[in-house]
């Protein structure tokens, strides 16, 4: 063999040792740490992952039954909770059609209770022409009811207004339950507003 492809080989074999030594030492160093002996900075560095432009869905006897998106989200507690910012979705019937979109500044998932949380400009808006304001909107996925709390303010087309301290309701608004400093306006039909 020439001299030069024996320089080569012994060059690359010692990389090859380096390397191989490097690894075996990190492992050994590192080996013994587990997320749960780290304390302070160190785990919320370890655990803060900022996804952007995430996207959640829910299926339900394979049709899309709920889409969540946000331009970013947190995932906390493993993969049981999503913070969100800048969320926005929608919730579907049987037919694959829209009959609730919502938006808000922030939100939360949670995936043990099926929970969706909107807060800081929450807002809903139904296939049925009822759009609704208020500071925190919670659908409770485990019995598909909604939850409404906070200088609420929902409007029924040019038929209706209501504003109230609280709310609970279906996605399709057919049920709906009022609570706490209610005042009520039904517009004449004609009128404008």
């Amino acid at each position: 063999m020439k001299k030069r492809v024996k320089i080569a080989i012994w060059f690359i074999g010692a990389v090859l040792i380096a390397c191989i030594a490097g690894f075996i030492n990190a492992w050994i160093i590192t080996g013994g740490i587990k997320m749960s002996d780290l304390t302070g900075d160190t785990k919320k560095a370890a655990e803060k992952v900022i996804v952007e432009d995430i996207l959640l869905t829910e299926t339900k006897d394979g049709q899309k039954y709920w889409e969540i998106y946000g331009k970013t989200g947190q995932y906390v507690d493993g993969k049981d909770k999503v913070l969100l910012q800048g969320v926005m979705g929608n919730f579907y019937n049987e037919k694959g059609e829209v009959i609730l979109s919502f938006a808000g500044n922030t939100g939360e998932y949670e995936a043990k209770y099926k929970r969706v949380t909107l807060t800081k400009n929450a807002q809903v808006a139904s296939k049925n022409q009822v759009q609704m304001d208020a500071d925190k909107i919670t659908w409770e996925g485990l019995n598909g009811i909604v939850h409404a709390e906070g200088h609420i303010k929902a409007i029924k087309g040019d038929e209706a207004m209501i504003t109230c301290d609280r709310t609970k309701f279906s996605t399709d608004f057919k049920d709906f339950h009022v609570y706490g400093h209610t005042k009520t306006t039904v517009y004449e039909k004609g009128i404008k507003r």
